[in-house]
């Protein structure tokens, strides 16, 4: 029992580790005014007008199909309202991939756009999921006025901005290892820790 418990400790570390490395990447990814590795100056940088517009584009349009996600329920959908989504979701698809085809020389960028993307806005769900709207709004709250705070202290823009960055890495963070701080700090069972909702059920689309 004692080793059962070892292993999910550590077990709960890693994940913690990883999903804090995501979190730095998913909004430092997106936009960082320490260095050229995000997502903004990546794809201004890109030589090849085509390809430059081509990411842009993939960029809306994926972003746009994850957004849709976020509000869809299949478990109330009759089989009609399913193949309409289904369908919709194959026409953003084939027209990333057409895009790719026919406008951009390298796979790398649009790779790159949608990995950063996709694991922004994951992670952005788990904070509705788990912290809630209440429990986002209180933490962007507290570290706006703590960056009003540095901005009275005549703290440079750049460095605010990245403070900014990382105060919103450590709320997605937060938000996406819920349940498994939780379970470290209160010294519980995972499978005895249950997330908590904004409106403690489950959200369904009608």
């Amino acid at each position: 029992m004692e080793n059962l418990n070892k292993q999910e400790n550590i077990k709960s570390y890693a994940i913690l580790v990883g999903v804090f490395i995501l979190s730095l990447i998913s909004v430092f990814g997106i936009y960082n005014t320490f260095s050229d590795l995000n997502l903004y100056k990546m794809i201004l940088h890109i030589q090849n007008t085509s390809d430059k517009i081509a990411n842009a584009v993939i960029a809306l349009i994926f972003t746009a199909t994850m957004l849709i996600l976020q509000g869809v329920n299949f478990k109330k959908k009759e089989l009609s309202a399913k193949i309409k989504i289904l369908s919709l979701l194959a026409l953003f698809i084939l027209s990333i991939i057409a895009i790719v085809f026919m406008f951009t020389t390298t796979i790398v960028y649009p790779l790159i756009t949608m990995l950063i993307v996709g694991i922004s806005l994951y992670l952005f769900d788990m904070v509705f999921s788990t912290l809630g709207l209440k429990g986002f709004f209180f933490f962007i709250l507290i570290f706006g006025l703590i960056l009003i705070a540095m901005a009275k202290a005549h703290l440079s823009s750049t460095f605010l901005i990245s403070i900014g960055e990382l105060f919103l890495s450590f709320i997605l963070f937060i938000s996406a290892t819920y349940p498994r701080l939780k379970a470290i700090v209160f010294k519980i069972s995972i499978r005895d820790n249950i997330d908590i909702s904004n409106t403690g059920g489950e959200d369904t689309i009608e």
